[in-house]
């Protein structure tokens, strides 16, 4: 995959401010750790956000120095439920990531780029989210040697280690209530997990089972791109069944 070619999605998902009838609109201030604070003098990064006529609410975020970061839509107003087609930007300008996303799970095609402009990442992924391609490259175009994160022995050792710490809620094993949780975190270089969040739940009780085993998890080996360790998403169904 030497050459990929890619339709704007921003073009065709949306026109400009001035299509579109401003019901409400939300300014927000951000310091450099996307933390909300009050004084815009002080802020690296602001985000103005308002309802459009086909009922998405448009973000666009952007650098101090007025230049564009990031746009995109989501479900809410709260800004929770990302909804379609995502970029983001250097603050060069150039293309920084491409995303295509359905109620926060990201579907189609996932581009990154490095800031001089060349493809870094392709991703693919199928309507549930889950990835079914990938891709990494250097910058002559050659493509690049990825391990991705892994448990301590593999995927068979991650189950018995869920299974051996899993603890079924008591009210949901007496209404004989079963479920797929999926847990995303971040495997960071030093194996490390971080961020971890429920994705999709059948139920709160199991929410929080499924997070607190996954936090009680020994450090992963991490990815490695090109025999550097880096951060990567991890994506993990916890599945709650009564025998």
């Amino acid at each position: 995959m030497k050459q990929i070619f890619t339709l704007s999605l921003i073009s065709l998902f949306t026109c400009s401010m001035a299509c579109f009838g401003q019901t409400d609109t939300i300014k927000l201030f951000y310091d450099k750790n996307w933390k909300i604070i009050r004084n815009p003098l002080e802020a690296e990064y602001s985000r103005v956000a308002f309802e459009n006529d086909n009922g998405y609410w448009e973000v666009k975020d952007y650098f101090k120095s007025k230049k564009i970061q990031m746009e995109g839509f989501y479900l809410d107003k709260k800004l929770t439920k990302m909804q379609g087609p995502f970029v983001w930007y250097y603050e060069n300008g150039q293309v920084k990531t491409k995303s295509q996303y359905h109620n926060n799970d990201q579907i189609d095609e996932h581009y990154e780029y490095y800031e001089s402009g060349e493809l870094d990442t392709f991703r693919k992924f199928d309507n549930s989210g889950e990835l079914v391609e990938q891709h990494l490259y250097k910058k002559d175009g050659s493509e690049s040697n990825f391990t991705n994160a892994e448990f301590p022995g593999g995927i068979p050792e991650m189950y018995s280690f869920l299974g051996e710490h899993i603890k079924y809620p008591k009210d949901l094993r007496k209404k004989g209530l079963e479920g797929r949780v999926v847990v995303s975190f971040v495997v960071r270089k030093d194996g490390s997990l971080d961020n971890v969040n429920v994705v999709s739940s059948p139920n709160s009780s199991l929410s929080w089972e499924a997070v607190r085993v996954v936090r009680q998890m020994p450090k992963w080996k991490p990815a490695d791109r090109d025999g550097i360790p880096l951060d990567i998403q991890y994506k993990l169904p916890v599945n709650f069944t009564l025998q």
